[in-house]
């Protein structure tokens, strides 16, 4: 009886064990030297946006000019390199919210910044496996009448991230007022490439099909919009670290 009361003392300690040498690596070998080299990391990450966005301008000319589809370019498809690529943003900037959640420094609201992490890492599921065009499907019914509403994830999101400002409320304007600006900024510029101009492409890919050239249009600002609003939030979060929280560390 006492070895299996030990027995199931020992598996919460070691899944406590475990978890913190997951914590140690990822701080000593993945966000440390990432801090420690803030400039280049956002360099790499914008440099590489910029590779695929003409690699995918690259793809319209050869769909365009001899009707062969390369979806591994293509911004509006999933599970290719720029999926891939967006999802990693997200993962990105998860961790570093799990970062100034969980960092000694942060004595106000590290609830609220660990769960935005773990909204983040969501999200990243959501981008790479495409997870909200499947409640298009069950939506769809309920405002068929509605073109721009013909991707109705918009719907339910749309109702989430109006739950998602309530909460968050109060820590949005506990923030610094660059972070705030920065914060709205980036938000604003991924929501409305994600839900504005979704919206404003869902008649024209209706009526006219995927591949139809103003719809593409459509689809790549789109895109850009939520790559640029990925790439300005995670600078916003590594000089939130670089200003608020470095500076007391040392």
């Amino acid at each position: 009886m006492n070895t299996e009361q030990n027995s199931h003392k020992e598996i919460p300690r070691s899944v406590g064990s475990s978890l913190r040498q997951i914590k140690a690596f990822l701080l000593e070998y993945v966000l440390t030297p990432i801090l420690d080299n803030r400039h280049r990391t956002m360099l790499i990450l914008c440099g590489t946006f910029m590779i695929l966005f003409v690699l995918h301008l690259y793809h319209f000319y050869v769909l365009y000019n001899t009707g062969v589809h390369l979806p591994f370019l293509d911004f509006n498809k999933e599970y290719n390199i720029p999926t891939a690529f967006a999802s990693l943003l997200m993962v990105f900037a998860g961790l570093l919210l799990f970062y100034i959640g969980f960092n000694p420094s942060t004595t106000q609201y590290a609830k609220h910044w660990i769960a935005l992490g773990l909204v983040f890492i969501f999200l990243a599921r959501d981008e790479y496996f495409e997870t909200h065009d499947g409640l298009s499907e069950h939506f769809r019914g309920m405002v068929s009448e509605y073109d721009f509403l013909y991707f109705a994830w918009v719907v339910p999101y749309s109702f989430l991230l109006i739950v998602f400002a309530i909460v968050f409320y109060k820590f949005f304007f506990a923030l610094p007022r660059r972070f705030r600006k920065l914060f709205a900024a980036s938000g604003g510029l991924f929501i409305l490439g994600a839900m504005g101009f979704e919206m404003a492409g869902a008649p024209r890919t209706l009526n006219y099909g995927r591949f139809d050239a103003l719809y593409a249009m459509y689809t790549t600002i789109e895109e850009s919009l939520e790559f640029i609003g990925m790439l300005l939030f995670n600078y916003s979060l590594l000089a939130y670290i670089d200003e608020q929280l470095l500076p007391t560390e040392s």
